[in-house]
């Protein structure tokens, strides 16, 4: 096969196959949570500098956006639920707050829930008629 040809059945194939929603929700999460992160350190490093505790309420703001739009990210996979499960649980804040504790857990639980009842269903076998 020429090399052209392999590119562009290669890009296709790429493109066929879906990214599960919860994985870009997962990155932007994890991202935001880095940028929360180093602003409170920042902001414990220069206590009492005004510009450190806005930047601190932004980030913290973006990271809380970021929860709510994973919880209310269905999954399409059963790695994409687990990642979600896992991220609920063990996620970048463990052991700062407890399971249920941000306003989005419940939420999330139930989302993932959701989620894995439909994979469930979907990979029922047909049942004859």
């Amino acid at each position: 096969m020429p090399k052209a040809a392999r590119k562009t059945t290669t890009a296709k194939a790429k493109k066929s196959e879906k990214i599960d929603p919860i994985t870009v929700a997962l990155d932007r999460c994890n991202g935001a949570n880095r940028i929360f992160f180093d602003r409170a350190r920042a902001a414990d490093e220069q206590p009492d500098n005004q510009t450190a505790e806005r930047q601190l309420a932004r980030a913290l703001a973006s990271s809380e956006r970021c929860g709510w739009e994973l919880a209310t990210t269905e999954p399409t996979t059963l790695a994409g639920a687990s990642a979600m499960l896992t991220y609920i649980v063990d996620g970048p804040a463990v052991g700062l707050f407890d399971v249920g504790e941000m306003d989005w857990h419940e939420t999330a639980f139930r989302t993932v829930t959701r989620a894995l009842a439909k994979l469930a269903r979907e990979s029922r076998p047909a049942q004859a008629a």
